[in-house]
């Protein structure tokens, strides 16, 4: 339902953004309300461009009224719920913006502070990540990157500060149930194999896993054919790769990685990105550390 409303705000937003208005030629007859269609309502062939028919399909305000240009970015139709003239001005109330109830970004930190034994790695840290968006945390070695990480995955607390996660502190199972984190090292066990490590991973999570979706998942990271060979024979990077393969079986909205590039070739970085782009785009959240280029368009920027 959030989501939902989050993707109605941003239409409303676009339409004002793109919104033309000709005052001169509004009189006060012009103050009764039009109606406008919601996206799913649209009519290609009852849309207009620059006045004439309105866009429900019929006159507004009088033959040759050219007042309201189309704003959606596929069809040229206005999104908003209803517009109003007052006085034959040109002010439009945005009555669909005001009735939606108050949006929250997926996740935020308020005033973040971490201290470990007698030294502050952080204070003041504070930032909004919305559905669909990431978060690239950036420092030198030793700031409290992958401190600040381990906060927003609930393996330690702040010394100060808040993270909240849809609005609601991020402490509770719910939240739990929306995360992934990933840490800095490879996190498997040496003597199972990658098919057994992913399976007990799932299995740790409450979600069995049938091997045929293990097998895919790990082929998806090219890891064909050492399904059923103990991680103790692979490089570092195919260890990574048993652990990235995750992502795939695990489904969560919220990923938190720690240098998930780590020991990656130059395709398995490619594909990782396009992995996370994919989680993006689903309406999905990211917030990763990375000392390298992560090929991901977009994102925020974190510096501690």
């Amino acid at each position: 339902m959030q989501e939902q409303y989050c993707q109605e705000y941003q239409k409303s937003l676009r339409a004002v953004k793109n919104l033309r208005v000709f005052p001169r030629q509004y009189g006060p007859e012009s103050r009764a309300p039009m109606q406008v269609r919601r996206r799913g309502e649209h009519d290609k062939n009852q849309c207009t461009r620059r006045g004439g028919a309105g866009l429900d399909g019929r006159r507004v305000f009088g033959a040759g009224v050219r007042g309201w240009e189309c704003a959606d970015a596929r069809c040229g139709h206005l999104s908003l719920p209803r517009l109003i003239y007052v006085n034959g001005g040109a002010s439009a109330a945005l009555a669909a913006v005001s009735s939606l109830p108050t949006i929250h970004p997926m996740l935020s930190a308020s005033n973040l502070s971490c201290v470990r034994g007698d030294r502050t790695l952080f204070t003041g840290v504070g930032f909004e990540v919305g559905a669909g968006e990431w978060l690239h945390v950036r420092g030198a070695n030793g700031c409290g990157k992958t401190s600040l990480l381990r906060l927003l995955a609930g393996l330690s607390k702040p010394a100060h500060g808040e993270i909240r996660w849809s609005g609601q502190p991020a402490n509770d199972d719910a939240y739990r149930a929306d995360l992934l984190f990933l840490g800095h090292h490879a996190a498997v066990k040496e003597e199972l194999t990658a098919l057994e490590n992913l399976q007990l991973a799932s299995s740790l999570d409450g979600n069995p896993l049938p091997r045929e979706e293990a097998v895919a998942a790990l082929r998806r990271f090219g890891l064909q054919g050492r399904e059923d060979l103990p991680v103790r024979f692979l490089s570092a990077g195919q260890k990574r790769r048993v652990l990235l393969a995750r992502l795939v079986t695990r489904k969560a909205r919220l990923w938190v990685l720690d240098e998930p590039f780590t020991a990656l070739d130059t395709r398995a970085v490619q594909f990782l990105g396009t992995l996370i782009g994919e989680h993006l785009a689903g309406g999905g959240t990211a917030v990763v550390t990375s000392h390298q280029a992560i090929p991901v368009a977009g994102g925020k920027g974190l510096d501690l």
